[in-house]
């Protein structure tokens, strides 16, 4: 009877841990989140472009008014400290 070779079991473990290193060795959770990120953006990408940007706009208005009231303040302070 012939015996199988031992690389049988060997090449296994190493294909399963080529496939552990494809994905980085991060933790499973980090994988979930990227894919989840991934396919988020797929979803982003298929609106039409005006939903796109209005979306942006959305987002970013209250960052824009955030630092604009910011900056005004400052503005005025100073003129207050100099008037």
């Amino acid at each position: 009877m012939k015996e199988e070779p031992r690389g049988g079991t060997n090449q296994r473990v190493m294909a399963s841990g080529s496939r552990s290193f494809s994905m980085g060795r991060r933790p499973r959770h980090q994988v979930v989140d990227d894919l989840r990120r991934r396919h988020l953006l797929r979803l982003l990408l298929r609106l039409p472009r005006i939903q796109l940007l209005l979306l942006l706009l959305r987002l970013l208005l209250p960052l824009v008014l955030c630092v604009g009231v910011r900056v005004g303040v400052v503005a005025w302070v100073r003129v207050e400290r100099i008037g």
